[in-house]
């Protein structure tokens, strides 16, 4: 355990722990948090094999670089973690590093002159496989198109590159491997505040990993000791846009720990772009199982049963700010169909049956889960906040009829 090891050395101005070996280390939280006047930090030699995910609810590198305002020059880690943690141990390090000249970047690259973290397909255990499932996870495609059409349809989303990484396993040398540079949104003077530290501080209770309901207005839509009152309601409704983008794209999970806000040196706070599409679209459908789904799409679940019912709570239009934000999201979505299937058409290094599947399950969860309510918020006397959109390609059927009115 090496968390809070040298927090808060506020005196101290030079550091090597080039030798240590953190090869069984699970725990560095707030290992360097506080190191006010470190300039440089070599880390090169350090192992995050077995950074614990979580315990007792928090990460194993949750704030390890926060208040080291002075690091200017930073050598990643050759070992940045397994499947399971690379990608959270890569983000916590990137949170507090945004003026940094980074060195030795395994799983990061810089392009165009703008840094970006790279995600490459998780492995799916052997004993969490079935018929359905391929032996790598598709996740990157899911980040990619995701934040594509949240792009396309008018809403500020991490940026994000498709392409390929070539790496070295246990059984095959060279494996070609599909990836997504995810751009780091983070500007100069600024951190990332996820929502789940907010509930760290600001809670009385030990919030778990996915925030209820209840405590999601417990911190948002009211004045709080980081969130004005404006800008609180401006993130419950931009909480609840995303809701509703999340069961069109069926992601099941969006947690604690993949959505936040940027909060400056100053305490201004400003939206963070919606990012971690990656668990959307079903990522661990093989394309030798899409066929069959394909010819009987009510073979796949649309609920995650352990999680929100979205097609029951959506249409119960009884949260206000859901039903607002279903008013809003779904006629744009409505608009930009076509747009997106053209997108989809478009990528590169997508199957063909992928594709399929990508656009006829996006359109059986809009019209099952998104029209429905949406029609019936129509006929109940709900007023749309549809924007004029002189570019909009409407299809026919995205006006509200008569005909649909009587059928919801």
């Amino acid at each position: 355990d090496m968390s809070m090891m040298f927090r808060s050395c506020y005196a101290l101005t030079s550091l090597d722990v080039s030798g240590f070996d953190t090869s069984n280390v699970t725990d560095m939280n707030q290992m360097f948090s506080g190191c006010e006047l470190i300039k440089k930090l070599d880390i090169h030699n350090f192992n995050l094999s077995n950074i614990n995910e979580e315990s007792n609810y928090i990460d194993g590198m949750e704030w390890i670089f926060m208040g080291c305002d002075s690091i200017s020059e930073y050598i990643m880690p050759y070992n940045l973690g397994t499947d399971i943690n690379r990608e959270k141990n890569i983000m916590y390090m990137l949170m507090y590093m945004a003026d940094c000249q980074w060195k030795d970047v395994t799983d990061g690259i810089i392009y165009d002159g703008k840094r970006y973290m790279v995600k490459v397909s998780d492995r799916i255990e052997t004993d969490t496989r079935n018929s359905l499932k391929d032996s790598y996870s598709n996740s990157v495609y899911s980040e990619y198109v995701c934040c594509h059409i949240l792009q396309i349809c008018g809403y500020d989303a991490q940026n994000t590159i498709l392409g390929q990484m070539i790496m070295d396993t246990k059984k095959h040398k060279d494996m070609i491997m599909p990836a997504v540079a995810c751009e780091n949104f983070i500007p100069e003077g600024y951190t990332l505040m996820e929502f789940k530290h907010m509930q760290n501080a600001l809670s009385e209770n030990t919030p778990g990993r996915i925030p209820k309901i209840t405590e999601i207005y417990e911190l948002l839509g009211n004045e709080n000791a980081m969130f004005s009152k404006e800008f609180s309601e401006k993130a419950l409704k931009q909480y609840w846009e995303t809701f509703i983008f999340d069961a069109y794209f069926g992601n099941f999970d969006r947690h604690g720990n993949n959505w936040g806000y940027l909060i400056s040196e100053i305490g201004e706070a400003k939206l963070a772009p919606i990012y971690d599409c990656g668990s959307c679209l079903y990522p661990q459908i093989s394309d030798e199982a899409i066929p069959d789904i394909l010819n009987n799409p009510a073979a796949l679940e649309l609920e995650d049963k352990t999680k929100v019912q979205y097609r029951n709570f959506i249409n119960s239009l009884e949260n206000k700010e859901c039903t607002e934000a279903l008013l809003k999201v779904y006629p744009i979505i409505q608009s930009k169909q076509k747009q997106i299937n053209n997108f989809i058409d478009g990528v590169e290094g997508i199957s063909d049956i992928r594709k399929e599947f990508y656009k006829t399950m996006l359109s059986e969860r809009k019209t099952l889960i998104l029209e429905s309510a949406y029609y019936k918020a129509i006929a109940l006397g709900y007023e749309t906040e549809i924007e004029n959109d002189t570019d909009a390609e409407y299809d026919e059927d995205s006006l509200v009829s008569d005909d649909m009115l009587e059928k919801y």
